[in-house]
């Protein structure tokens, strides 16, 4: 059985995620652009980059999109301005 977050991020997949789903402007797809996944503080799941990072109050994921060497992924993972909150936050629930 799915769990609400399941659900949601399924809905949120059908719809794209190559827009931000809370100002809808498009991702640019030749550079690397930090992602995020997660709840606003109304509780809807969203998928955003840049200023809109600040509207996320609960996130659940992180990650790239854009052009980027696929070998180099986890360095520019490593790079996300939310990499070493979100990794300690992950480890927590371990």
């Amino acid at each position: 059985m799915k769990t609400t977050y399941e659900k949601d991020l399924a809905r949120l997949n059908k719809k794209g995620t190559d827009v931000c789903s809370i100002c809808h402007v498009p991702f640019d797809d030749d550079d690397v652009v930090y992602t995020v996944f997660g709840y606003n503080r109304l509780g809807k799941l969203q998928v955003t980059s840049g200023y809109c990072i600040d509207k996320i109050v609960d996130v659940r994921l992180i990650g790239l999109c854009g052009e980027f060497d696929p070998d180099r992924f986890n360095a520019y993972l490593r790079e996300h301005p939310l990499y070493e909150s979100f990794m300690k936050k992950k480890a927590a629930l371990m």
